[in-house]
């Protein structure tokens, strides 16, 4: 599992890739990982994670907007990155 920040992770099976979202652990999920959307490709679930991250970030400009767009490529390239190494 890829944990990219405290609300989203990644996990993969032979079939897809699983974004995950933080939920209270319990017993029969200790870990506190609820796999809640799933992705074909690596590419697909960039691009659906990022929109998320976006979506939810606080801005109150373009600018703003822009810069966070950048900052969340910039994770996502570095936790991937990694991830794979």
């Amino acid at each position: 599992m890829i944990v990219i920040n405290d609300k989203y992770a990644v996990k993969s099976d032979v079939n897809q890739w699983i974004l995950c979202k933080k939920v209270k652990p319990q017993k029969k999920n200790p870990e506190g990982w609820e796999q809640f959307k799933y992705y074909s490709s690596l590419q697909a679930l960039v691009d659906g994670l990022s929109g998320i991250l976006l979506r939810t970030s606080e801005y109150e400009s373009f600018s703003e907007l822009s810069a966070r767009a950048g900052e969340i490529s910039a994770l996502l390239d570095k936790k991937l990155k990694d991830a794979l190494q």
